[in-house]
């Protein structure tokens, strides 16, 4: 009929389209679906405006399921991140590579070591089926942060990890065939941060260690090393066969921060806690057996106190030692049914939460302070000093409520103390009546 017949051309079902985006810098490059990259980065690279793909910076690569292979060298590539690329089976040549990411390639089962290159500084391997890792990561002697998390068919670390003379962060979680830690890791002398599921360890082969993050710690394995002096910061999780806490944490003097995080069998705190002189943050939760923390009056330094969800039935009367307390937070340790006399005596004190606990009534001893946030307000009583300091610090209560006053009483002692029978008394959808 005189027409131009036109043929489409079949698109393969299995590969789907894919985008990609080029960030303000002409040297970046983000792919996202791609089926094969070499001639796509060709033309993703003119079409952006972007440098040649040997001239590269930085490159990110994302759920790629059919991308197999990458380029064979990319010279001047600094940064690759590679992310849910299931059927990638080796990397790229990169000598001035700094930053390398590799999260969940199912089919990376081997580390090259051509891919490691002398300039590595951060090395993130996530999720992935390695078995094994190259004698040549212990090369990288400007590597100073590594991460290995949830590499469940790993077993070991290379032997000669304390080769990394620069590492300062080391992160191993989430790898249950992984039983033990290098004993060369004594020969880091940086390192600064280790966050391990690792049992067995001896910290005390790291005299320098200021911050560590432990998961599933056991009593009888573990705390043989925490006499670090220059430990700042620890941090248990999932302690589901921790009974209790060695004596020898309460001789951690640089401590500043202790978290304690699901402990369901944890019942012993040392009692005595005063050798922790720098700790300012305290925070436990999940642990529904401990009942008491005798040595709270002890952290003469601790500003924030967070115990939440555990079994406490009572605080200590030493908590008017804490000068310095400023937030107090007892979410959900419903067994709690009243405070001690002597926390009105903290002048420190800035908030308090009691949510979730069975404290209907505050100590007389707290009073009414301008400077004092009282989280959970509801259905809280507790004696007022006077009728007037009483009103001024209800006017500043954002919530409604309700004040039942007995007014002959109050004018019977002319706004001065009020008798004892007398309540202030919290509730909610009513208003304030004097």
């Amino acid at each position: 009929m005189g027409g131009t017949a036109t043929r489409e051309v079949p698109q393969s079902p299995a590969l789907p389209l894919y985008h990609a985006h080029a960030p303000p810098f002409n040297d970046r490059l983000v792919l996202t679906g791609v089926p094969f990259i070499t001639s796509i980065l060709e033309s993703t690279c003119r079409q952006h405006g972007t440098v040649p793909p040997a001239q590269l910076r930085q490159l990110n690569i994302k759920n790629c399921q059919w991308l197999e292979v990458l380029p064979e060298e990319m010279p001047e590539l600094v940064y690759l991140t590679i992310t849910h690329c299931r059927a990638l089976r080796g990397l790229t040549v990169a000598p001035k590579l700094e930053r390398l990411q590799i999260h969940n390639c199912a089919a990376l089962h081997t580390l090259d070591a051509s891919a490691l290159a002398q300039s590595l500084t951060f090395l993130e391997l996530d999720r992935c089926v390695f078995t094994v890792l190259p004698d040549a990561l212990c090369a990288l002697i400007k590597l100073q942060t590594l991460q290995i998390i949830g590499c469940d068919q790993l077993t070991c670390l290379p032997p000669f990890l304390g080769n990394l003379c620069k590492l300062q962060s080391l992160r191993v979680r989430s790898c249950p065939l992984m039983t033990a830690l290098p004993e060369s890791m004594g020969d880091l002398v940086l390192l600064d941060l280790l966050e391990s599921s690792v049992s067995h360890m001896n910290l005390l082969q790291l005299p320098r260690i200021q911050i560590v993050i432990l998961s599933h710690p056991t009593c009888s394995d573990l705390y043989q090393g925490l006499m670090s002096t220059h430990m700042i910061h620890l941090k248990l999780t999932n302690c589901d066969a921790l009974t209790a806490l060695p004596d020898a944490l309460a001789s951690l003097a640089a401590l500043r921060e202790l978290h304690i995080d699901q402990a369901p069998v944890l019942t012993f705190v040392p009692g005595n806690l005063s050798g922790m002189v720098g700790l300012e943050k305290l925070f436990v939760k999940g642990c529904p057996r401990l009942t008491r923390i005798l040595g709270l009056g002890d952290l003469r330094a601790v500003r924030h106190i967070f115990i939440h969800h555990c079994g406490i039935t009572a605080l200590p009367d030493s908590l008017n030692d804490l000068s310095a307390l400023r937030d107090l937070s007892l979410v959900g340790c419903d067994a709690l049914t009243c405070l001690p006399v002597s926390i009105g005596h903290i002048d420190s004190l800035r908030s308090l939460n009691l949510d979730g606990t069975r404290c209907h009534r505050l100590p007389a001893s707290l009073g009414y302070r301008e400077t004092l946030t009282l989280y959970n307000r509801q259905n809280i009583t507790f004696p007022p000093p006077n009728v007037r300091d009483m009103l001024q610090f209800l006017r500043r209560n954002d919530k409604p409520c309700c004040i039942l006053l007995l007014a002959m009483a109050a004018r019977r002692y002319n706004d001065q103390s009020l008798p004892s029978e007398l309540w202030a008394v919290w509730l909610e959808d009513f208003y304030l009546l004097y």
